[in-house]
């Protein structure tokens, strides 16, 4: 009987992973979360391209945006949480550098850390590059707006720290 039960939750849950796929790229999808609405019709207002990737294994509510700016090729990753109070952003693979050069990109990184606010920046040595993230904390009703003005803060950093970031990129 469990074995049976275990089959259909699988079931259900590939049939559940398979229509929010089908929703992902689709800048009128409806989001579970008020905050990640708020945001994705901010989006669609600025015409800013998104792939809503719904619901994610933690409950976090998935979105994924390409620099807009195009000087650097990077996606900005939206995880919105069912408190409705917090979300967190991450840049990943700003740049992939060399092992050999670890000690100085860590040294470059936490030399950001100490410069920009707000801001983490770290190494991940698991494949060699450098992420940056931010979490963000709001109580109110202008979530889109904070969530917003967080991002266009969080490209400007990234735009001021890659050419120092860029020496190590392969």
């Amino acid at each position: 009987m469990k074995k049976i039960l275990a089959a259909a939750l699988a079931m259900v849950l590939c049939l559940c992973m398979g229509a929010a796929a089908a929703e992902s790229g689709e800048n009128g999808a409806t989001a579970v979360f008020a905050t990640t609405q708020a945001f994705m019709e901010m989006l669609d207002e600025a015409e800013i391209d998104y792939v809503y990737r719904g619901l994610d294994q933690d409950g976090d509510e998935h979105i994924a945006a390409a620099d807009p700016d195009k000087n650097i090729s990077y996606t900005i990753h939206y995880y919105f949480e069912d408190d409705l109070q917090h979300t967190a952003i991450f840049v990943w693979n700003i740049i992939t550098f060399d092992p050999a050069d670890t000690l100085r990109v860590m040294h470059l990184c936490s030399g950001l850390n100490y410069d920009y606010n707000y801001t983490c920046w770290y190494v991940d040595e698991t494949d060699n590059t450098v992420t940056c993230s931010m979490n963000l904390i709001y109580r109110d009703e202008n979530v889109g707006q904070v969530v917003t003005e967080a991002t266009l803060y969080l490209m400007r950093i990234i735009e001021s720290a890659y050419p120092s970031l860029s020496v190590y990129d392969k």
